[in-house]
């Protein structure tokens, strides 16, 4: 039983991304929805803002503590990987509307040519897919965490 919850994560996550490229794949191709540049620009706001806060390796630990259940974390960690976790959403929305804001400055400069402003929608809206997806795949952690945190206030 508990081997089975701890790979229940990734259980989820497999059925998420399945899920999700049957939707895309039926909607129409696969290929409209990746966009590197857009990945790239949202990973080059992420990572170094989670690395300048010190809360990089906390943020890979606390993925480590919810699924390693033979390590037990003490609270300092889990309050560090919680901390992590949220800014890692906190970063996730901010890179998301960044971009967002410049791909609608790009289409408001070209508003008078039509074929230059659906470039910049899809990426807009690319965008906002992926902060939501990164969302939602960081979600069940934070709330794993907290659920560790509350437990380890109830054991001291």
């Amino acid at each position: 039983m508990k081997g089975m919850v701890n790979n229940m994560y990734f259980i989820s996550i497999v059925i998420f991304t399945i899920v999700i490229f049957v939707i895309f794949t039926l909607v129409s191709n696969v290929s409209y929805y990746l966009n590197f540049t857009t990945l790239i620009f949202l990973i080059s706001i992420f990572f170094p803002l989670m690395f300048s806060s010190g809360l990089l390796k906390d943020f890979k630990n606390a993925f480590t503590l919810t699924i390693n259940k033979k390590k037990k974390p003490n609270t300092i960690e889990l309050n560090n990987s919680y901390n992590a976790i949220l800014l890692a959403i906190k970063l996730t929305v901010i890179s998301g509307m960044i971009l967002i804001v410049i791909s609608a400055v790009a289409i408001l400069a070209n508003i008078n040519n039509l074929s230059k402003m659906g470039p910049f929608i899809s990426i807009s809206i690319l965008s906002l897919l992926y902060t939501l997806i990164t969302i939602i795949i960081i979600l069940p952690v934070q709330y794993k965490l907290k659920s560790m945190m509350y437990k380890k206030s109830i054991d001291n």
